[in-house]
C-alpha cells in the first residue's frame, strides 16, 4: 500500500490525525510535509509518502492478550453421614 499525492479516504484522514495535518481525507502539501517530518524524526526513509514500513510505524498492529488460563472450580466437600 502507498499514499501519496492524490490519495483520498479514511486511510488519509488517520494518517493527517497521527501526523498533526490538516484532517481534510484528501493528500495534499501539508500532508505531505508532515509525513516527511514524521518519518525524519522517526528514523524512517523520508519520502513524505506513508509506504508499508512508515504505516506499520505509524499503527502497529495491535498486541494481541495473553489466553487467560481457566479458573477450575474446586470440587464439592463430600457429605457428612
Amino acid at each position: 500500500m502507498l499514499y501519496t499525492h492524490g490519495s483520498k479516504g479514511a486511510v488519509v484522514r488517520q494518517i493527517q490525525r497521527k501526523v498533526g495535518a490538516q484532517i481534510t481525507g484528501v493528500w495534499d502539501t501539508l500532508t505531505y510535509r508532515k509525513v516527511y517530518e514524521y518519518q525524519k524524526a522517526n528514523g524512517l526513509h523520508q519520502t513524505g509518502e506513508v509506504n508499508d514500513e512508515t504505516h506499520k510505524h505509524m499503527f502497529p498492529p495491535a498486541a494481541k492478550p495473553k489466553a487467560k488460563p481457566k479458573a477450575v472450580e474446586p470440587k464439592p466437600a463430600p457429605k457428612k453421614l
